[in-house]
C-alpha cells in the first residue's frame, strides 16, 4: 500500500497537467540524455545539470566526426523555463577527418588534433512541456523539449 501511495504520488508529482514541471517541486538536477532511453557504445547528446547551478551540454560521443565537445555555463530553472548562458566551450582543435573505425555511430571520425577549451557566450531557453516518469523504464523519468524527449539516465550529474 506504501509503495502504491509512493507511486501515485510520484505520478502526480510528474505530471505536466498538474503544472508540476511549471512549479519549483520538479528539480533537473542529473544526466538528461537526448532522444534515447538507453546508452549506447556511449552517451548521446545530453545536459548535466548540477545542484550549484553549474550545466555541461555534452556533444554525442556517439559522432566522432563533431569536434564539438561540450559547452559549460549555468542555469536557471523556474516555472518549466531553461535558462542557461554558456561560457566556455571544449572542442578537438586541428586533426584529420578519417573514415570512422571501431564503436562510431558516424561515417568519419577525428583522428589527431589536440583538446582545447576556451571562453564562448551563447545563451540557451526553453521550455519543459512535459515531464514525467516512463512506464517501460521505471527508474526513468522523461521531459519533452521542443518536441524531443530527454530521459534521465542519473540522478548523480558526476555520473557522466
Amino acid at each position: 500500500m506504501i509503495r502504491l501511495f509512493g507511486a501515485i504520488l510520484l505520478c502526480l508529482c510528474m505530471n505536466p497537467d498538474d503544472s508540476n514541471a511549471q512549479d519549483d517541486s520538479f528539480t533537473l538536477i542529473g544526466i538528461w540524455q537526448e532522444d534515447l532511453p538507453m546508452i549506447a557504445s556511449g552517451w548521446s547528446t545530453n545536459y548535466q545539470f548540477f545542484e550549484d547551478g553549474r550545466v555541461n551540454f555534452n556533444h554525442s560521443q556517439m559522432d566522432c566526426g563533431d569536434s564539438l565537445i561540450s559547452e559549460t555555463g549555468t542555469y536557471t530553472f523556474k516555472k518549466g523555463i531553461v535558462k542557461i548562458k554558456i561560457n566556455s566551450l571544449t572542442f578537438i582543435s586541428g586533426g584529420e577527418l578519417q573514415k570512422a573505425t571501431g564503436s562510431c555511430g558516424s561515417e568519419y571520425e577525428i583522428v589527431g588534433g589536440e583538446i582545447e577549451t576556451k571562453g564562448y557566450k551563447r545563451k540557451m531557453k526553453f521550455k519543459i512541456i512535459e515531464a514525467k516518469p516512463l512506464e517501460d523504464y521505471d527508474y526513468l523519468d522523461r521531459i519533452v523539449i521542443n518536441e524531443v524527449s530527454w530521459f534521465r539516465m542519473a540522478h548523480n550529474p558526476e555520473d557522466y
